[in-house]
């Protein structure tokens, strides 16, 4: 059984969001290559009570603000996004290869906003459609097929005015005995 949260820095709920959904496959790209893609969906921000803070003017700190957006995505799989391409070569993968893996894909300093975000390894809606970027993605073998996983990764707000990564906005997400399909 698969089980993880997402855990958005500076957000009303400092312990994150309890996963409804995670996905991971291995594809073929257009040029033959393979690429890993994921997608992960949180339970409604909502299923649990967000801290009790001092009102703020931050939209990102407001529980009322999460709550009108419902929950988290965060997928190559959804909006056609680009995944990461693997190390590994098509006719000689297999899954245990996978094993100790660490990827990284779209360094900050080289997202443009104006440019087209399906060419980015992975779309995200958090606050409303936004950006990630940053992202590190290391996977561990704990079965055949079965993957424990450490995702990191900045966010650019761009719904809620957001123009750039420099509010500092990050995640983790972490899960455990995710299946590959």
């Amino acid at each position: 059984m698969t089980t993880g949260r997402l855990t958005f820095s500076d957000s009303p709920w400092p312990d994150g969001h309890p996963l409804d959904l995670i996905e991971l496959t291995v594809r073929g790209g257009s040029d033959g290559e393979l690429r890993l893609h994921l997608h992960a969906e949180t339970v409604p921000y909502d299923a649990e009570p967000p801290r009790e803070d001092a009102a703020t003017d931050s939209e990102w700190q407001r529980p009322g603000a999460w709550v009108n957006y419902g929950s988290a995505i965060i997928s190559s799989i959804k909006w056609d996004n680009a995944g990461i391409e693997l190390p590994i070569a098509a006719d000689t993968f297999t899954e245990s290869m996978l094993d100790g893996l660490e990827l990284s894909a779209d360094p900050v300093k080289r997202i443009k906003l104006d440019g087209v975000a399906e060419e980015l390894a992975f779309g995200c809606f958090v606050l409303g459609q936004g950006l990630c970027g940053d992202h590190t993605i290391k996977l561990s073998r704990v079965a055949p097929n079965t993957f424990d996983l450490r995702w990191t990764g900045a966010l650019a707000a761009t719904f809620i005015g957001e123009e750039d990564f420099s509010a500092g906005h990050r995640f983790e997400l972490v899960a455990d005995g995710v299946r590959l399909s």
